[in-house]
């Protein structure tokens, strides 16, 4: 095998580990490296992925470990959690400066699903993110195994982490983090659907910058080094529209957000 053959299949598996849809990776390939049908099915073969379990035990997800040592933020209709100073004060600043240095703006399918053309969605999202892979630095490797720990979930069926950066007067409007049912066969093809979101705030914000959960009457302030994780799910793996949440704009400070998510199976 060449070297060009071998880095664009360690490329694909990455991509795909890191939690990219399947057929959105597979038309980048296809229109970065102009190869056919017969080349993808090649480059999958390599990577010699998993296929999908024929049953998922999602109470399994339900009664995760972060669930026995995480303080609840009580409610009936949803499982939400948090952990105070989870990261170091100067763990927290590494991350936030890598962040303020590679982070750009999000951009976003007007359309909310998988097809060519992505562009800045003013109305909904208007931050900037960076991937953070646990495989570029060591120290990525501890935070990612940190969480990874906390949750109790295999480090496989987690997507990367995903740095972000909130300037003053930016937000993310009313978002779920799950894949809606209709959309499940695309986005969640590979690693299947999202179950629990763990995020870290990296900075204090005094004024704004919360995460609010509308349904359920709740909103999270900013604080550094606090993990929050809530599970997307109930209990027999359907949606839970009560995850329903929003970034806030911060008022007074930027904010520095680490978001990573969980799938249902891992692909290795």
């Amino acid at each position: 095998m060449n070297n060009l053959k071998r880095a664009i299949i360690n490329g694909f598996k990455r991509s795909a580990l890191n939690g990219t849809p399947k057929l959105t990776l597979i038309k980048e390939y296809k229109k970065l490296y102009k190869i056919n049908k017969d080349e993808i099915e090649w480059i999958l073969e390599a990577c010699d992925f998993n296929d999908p379990p024929n049953n998922i035990d999602y109470s399994q997800f339900y009664n995760s470990n972060i669930t026995k040592v995480a303080t609840p933020i009580k409610h009936n209709n949803a499982q939400i959690y948090y952990i105070d100073n989870f990261l170091t004060k100067k763990d927290c600043q590494l991350l936030s400066g890598y962040i303020e240095k590679q982070a750009t703006p999000v951009l976003s399918h007007s359309n909310g699903r998988d097809d060519d053309k992505r562009t800045r969605q003013e109305n909904f999202r208007n931050s900037s993110t960076i991937i953070i892979d646990h495989r570029d630095h060591e120290f990525f490797q501890k935070v990612d195994k940190q969480i990874a720990t906390v949750i109790g979930f295999y480090p496989s069926i987690g997507e990367a982490m995903n740095g972000q950066k909130y300037e003053i007067g930016e937000y993310y409007k009313k978002h779920t983090d799950y894949f809606p049912e209709t959309d499940l066969n695309i986005y969640g093809a590979w690693m299947g659907q999202r179950t629990w979101t763990t995020m870290l705030y990296l900075n204090d914000v005094e004024e704004g910058g919360e995460t609010t959960f509308e349904k359920l009457n709740i909103k999270v302030k900013p604080k550094e080094g606090t993990l929050l994780a809530w599970n997307n799910l109930h209990k027999d793996g359907t949606t839970n529209i009560n995850t329903l949440h929003e970034a806030l704009p911060p008022k007074s400070d930027k904010k520095y957000i680490i978001t990573k998510l969980w799938r249902s199976w891992g692909l290795v």
